[in-house]
């Protein structure tokens, strides 16, 4: 007998966590898949994108699906555009930037699951804020939890 049902969500099904001016859909997360992965739609407004970071506990994988990104991955750049596959093992320094003038649009698959967590308690920190500068020392925190090291400022 398998340990986890089948899962269908259906366009448009999933929680949708938004922070740092991105939204993810949260398709998959621990629960659904027993701490093997998480899959969200992430979306990122033209000129968006996280700090330079590491992450010690998962890899992550980015399927592109609309709009041009610019990747950062241990000091070399690449350019992904809708149908590019990009991999980030843990460990990785990165970071990305939405380069094109429409949103960026990718599903990201987090192995193992839990990242949404980081996402998750950012959101409540961003919502705190109502609109002002979030607390950095709060999300430094955070992201100390969930094995995540902010190592830098996002693209210029």
């Amino acid at each position: 007998m398998n340990p986890h049902p089948s899962i269908i969500r259906q366009p448009g099904g999933g929680e949708v966590i938004d922070a740092y001016g991105d939204s993810v859909q949260l398709k998959l997360g621990i629960p659904d898949t027993g701490g093997l992965l998480s899959l969200g739609l992430l979306t990122t407004p033209p000129g968006g994108g996280p700090p330079l970071h590491r992450h010690t506990r998962e890899d992550e994988l980015f399927i592109i699906i609309e709009g041009c990104f610019r990747f950062v991955s241990d000091g070399q750049e690449y350019e992904a555009g809708p149908g590019a596959v990009v991999f980030l093992p843990r460990n990785s320094v990165h970071t990305f930037k939405v380069i094109s003038d429409t949103p960026g649009k990718a599903w990201v698959q987090v192995f193992p699951a839990g990242f949404e967590n980081f996402f998750r308690e950012s959101a409540a920190i961003f919502i705190e804020a109502a609109g002002g500068a979030p607390d950095m020392a709060r999300i430094m925190e955070v992201a100390a939890r969930q094995g995540i090291e902010i190592l830098g400022p996002p693209l210029s």
